[in-house]
Parts: C-alpha cells; sequence; structure tokens
C-alpha cells in the first residue's frame, strides 16, 4: 500500500510517479494508493493514476486506489 503525500500537483507528479512504480515493481500482482491523506490533487496526478492504472491492466495486475472519507 502507498500513501500519498498532502498535495499531489505539477511540482511534485514527477516524484509521486516514481514512488508508485517503486512501490510496484515487475512482477508485483496488486497494488493499493490511498489518497486519505490528499488535501488536492491536480490534473497531472490524475494523469499519473490514470497512466498506472493502464499499465496495470496490461500486465494484468491489480490497482486499487481508496479515499476514505
Amino acid at each position: 500500500m502507498l500513501v500519498g503525500p498532502g498535495e499531489v500537483a505539477i511540482d511534485n507528479a514527477g516524484d509521486f510517479r516514481i514512488a508508485l512504480q517503486s512501490a510496484a515493481p515487475a512482477g508485483s500482482e496488486a497494488l493499493i494508493v490511498s489518497l486519505a491523506g490528499i488535501r488536492y490533487l491536480d490534473s497531472n496526478a490524475l494523469a499519473v493514476l490514470i497512466d498506472l492504472s493502464r499499465r496495470f491492466a496490461v500486465s494484468r495486475r491489480r490497482l486499487g486506489v481508496v479515499c476514505p472519507t
């Protein structure tokens, strides 16, 4: 499980991408990303999650994104 930082925006979306890739190396079956601590998520961060979702689908791995209220 990966817990995101307080804000994910254009200035740290690259770091977010690297953290996600590191949390789910090739061969891992699944990853859960918790957005519980996220206060702000911009379109760059959303693009990172969508790209990861597509990559997981191609390799038949599971990705879960949770955002408790």
